[in-house]
């Protein structure tokens, strides 16, 4: 029986990362197979390159931006596929529904973004975990420091959110969208991270 394939999403500072990381840990307890895929990822030039770039050390335009995204996930469509197929459960800490959320802000068109992720053959996700959260929420959790490229611009921020609103509504890439107020407390928000996952579980 094959996998779920489960993709969280959210503007900066929604925290996903900490569920992404409490729903591993719940997949353990019921001794589920499960998988991370992190974008962009630490283990290919593509992925390196991204990462200097929201570091602020390096510059790229949109169109480079969009195809080093779209390439850093290509490279793991072997791999996902394969773990999919022996019934895990994998989880994504963003996807290429980020790209089209964060890149089709200044120039580069939606339909374009979906054509390449058409000719790239990347696999849809089976669900959409959107944690959703005001972009003035974001920048009041964002901490003190040099914040990454992205964080802390309350303008983009707000044109980001908007851009996956749109996703949702489109229903792409997936009519399954799951939208969770992660403004709530972390463990309020982890209760129905934690109750939804459980019921994708159980749809396999």
């Amino acid at each position: 029986m094959n996998g779920k394939l489960v993709d969280f999403e959210g503007i900066d500072k929604a925290g996903k990362s900490t569920q992404i990381r409490r729903t591993v840990a719940l997949l353990k307890r019921m001794h589920i197979k499960n998988k991370v895929y992190k974008y962009p990822s630490k283990n290919n030039v593509y992925g390196k390159l991204l990462r200097d770039f929201i570091r602020n050390k390096v510059e790229l335009n949109e169109y480079e931006q969009v195809m080093l995204f779209l390439l850093d996930m290509s490279m793991d469509q072997p791999d996902l596929t394969k773990k999919l197929r022996e019934g895990y459960t994998v989880i994504l800490d963003r996807y290429f529904v980020s790209t089209l959320a964060y890149q089709t802000k200044d120039g580069v068109g939606c339909r374009d973004i979906k054509e390449i992720i058409r000719i790239l053959r990347l696999r849809k996700p089976d669900v959409v975990i959107y944690l959703d959260i005001p972009p003035e929420t974001s920048l009041r959790r964002l901490r003190t420091g040099k914040a990454e490229r992205f964080e802390g611009d309350l303008k983009r921020l707000k044109r980001i959110r908007e851009n996956y609103l749109k996703l949702k509504k489109e229903r792409f890439p997936t009519k399954n969208w799951i939208t969770v107020d992660a403004s709530n407390d972390i463990d309020e928000v982890n209760l129905e991270v934690s109750s939804r996952i459980k019921s994708i579980i159980k749809s396999k």
